[in-house]
Order: structure tokens, then C-alpha cells, then sequence
């Protein structure tokens, strides 16, 4: 089991947008925003992290998941995915939601 403590923080759930088109290319990940009509690409550790997302939207357990396929610490693996989660959603791509 990866070294992530699911007690650290109020369950963050990410919502991808019903919008949001996408298509894997390669082992990345295409997005077409159907509202603004942009392209965006994952690469293959962001695309995982969409699908993960797409099954469950609760964002710890998306961590976990990916700690558990990939050799990384996971404080570098969370603040990376903090960083592309906020790119989701000033993109328009998700939103999010806590619960307690």
C-alpha cells in the first residue's frame, strides 16, 4: 500500500465536465472542450489520473492508485497532481467539491 494518509485532508471530489471529450492517443490523453472548443493532452500519468477520476471522483483515492503504479514519494506525486487538478479546473475541465 502506497505511504498516503487518507485522514490528511476533507475528501476532495473532482468532477471532470460533461463538456470535456476525450480520446487517448498514444498513452496521452486528447480533451476537447466542447464550450470553449480548445484542445488539451495528459500525458500518460495525467491521463491514469483522468480515468481514475472518470470511476471515482474522490481524489485521495485517485492518489493512492497512482502511488501504487508509479515509484514516486508522495508528497512529489500529491503536489503534482494538486498542480494539474487546479490546471483541470481553471480550465474548465472539472470542478470541485469537499466532503466531510
Amino acid at each position: 500500500m502506497a505511504d498516503y494518509d487518507l485522514g490528511m485532508t476533507t475528501a476532495r471530489h473532482i468532477e471532470l465536465s460533461p463538456k470535456a471529450i476525450c480520446q487517448e492517443v498514444n498513452g496521452e490523453m486528447v480533451i476537447l472542450d466542447m464550450e470553449s472548443e480548445q484542445y488539451f493532452s495528459l500525458n500518460e500519468v495525467g491521463s491514469k489520473l483522468w480515468r481514475l477520476l472518470e470511476s471515482d471522483s474522490n481524489l485521495s483515492l485517485a492518489i493512492i492508485a497512482l502511488l501504487d503504479q508509479y515509484e514516486v514519494e508522495g508528497e512529489q506525486l500529491r503536489q503534482d497532481v494538486e498542480r494539474l487538478v487546479a490546471e483541470l479546473i481553471s480550465a474548465g475541465l472539472a470542478s470541485e467539491s469537499l466532503v466531510a
